[in-house]
């Protein structure tokens, strides 16, 4: 179903054609999909200059300097509508956590888990140790995150060799079982 920016109005006619316009906001599909966001420049005070322009999703007039401006091929007037943007038009394969393999619930015991370990080695109760490898520097692993505190040292280099050994590892097993 196509529909207008602001998703107010189905552009799609009874007759199976697009219609231009939306009735609601008077917009093209045209100018969401790609962007031809209008703007002027505004003197702010002397040699200072600020940038109207029209959010490239939900089209209300916002402002801001003209480095900023500049710097972006789409303009938005607030992370909500970047957000709504990317969850709207993008498809789900470009979203940042599509495919990543966890489920919110895991993530958020990952995420505490990790964040526990930090504390605990601000505060002293752990030590960083050496990789238990080569004896470089190293980043935490953990095999179980029920257990925060329980983890191994491994470098970054060794660190990234064991998970792409586990990653074959469960491929083959997945590729043996006919899954």
């Amino acid at each position: 179903m196509l529909r207008c920016y602001a998703r107010k109005a189905n552009l799609l006619k009874p007759s199976g054609g697009i219609s231009g316009l939306c009735p609601s906001c008077i917009a093209t599909p045209a100018g969401f999909l790609f962007g031809d966001s209008v703007m002027r420049e505004i003197k702010v005070r002397e040699g200072k200059y600020a940038v109207v322009f029209n959010c490239d999703y939900c089209k209300k007039e916002h402002r801001t300097n003209r480095s900023h401006y500049w710097r972006r091929q789409r303009h938005f007037c607030s992370t909500e509508c970047y957000t709504d943007f990317q969850r709207w038009c993008l498809p789900k394969e470009e979203h940042s956590r599509y495919g990543c393999g966890h489920t919110l619930a895991e993530r958020l015991i990952r995420k505490n888990s990790r964040s526990a370990l930090n504390h605990a080695i601000q505060q002293g109760k752990i030590k960083r140790e050496p990789c238990k490898i080569c004896g470089k520097a190293a980043e935490a692993h953990h095999p179980d995150y029920t257990k925060p505190l329980l983890v191994e040292w491994l470098c970054f280099p060794h660190h990234r060799e064991f998970h792409n050994l586990q990653r074959l590892v469960y491929t083959a097993e997945k590729g043996a079982s006919g899954e």
